[in-house]
């Protein structure tokens, strides 16, 4: 639940810090950020996780 939060938030700080080069072809940012999105679609959000652990 921690990774796949701090995957997210990781790759859109990244996004961030390479500015608009980060969202081209030229640079595989965009590639985290898509992959880090969609691990949240496939595997749900860790907040639904957390709920179930701790209701």
């Amino acid at each position: 639940m921690h990774c796949s939060e701090v995957f997210a938030e990781v790759a859109a700080e990244m996004i961030q810090l390479h500015g608009g080069m980060a969202i081209t072809w030229n640079h595989p940012a965009h590639r985290y950020f898509k992959r880090a999105h969609s691990t949240s679609q496939l595997f749900g959000a860790p907040h639904h996780h957390l709920s179930r652990v701790h209701p």
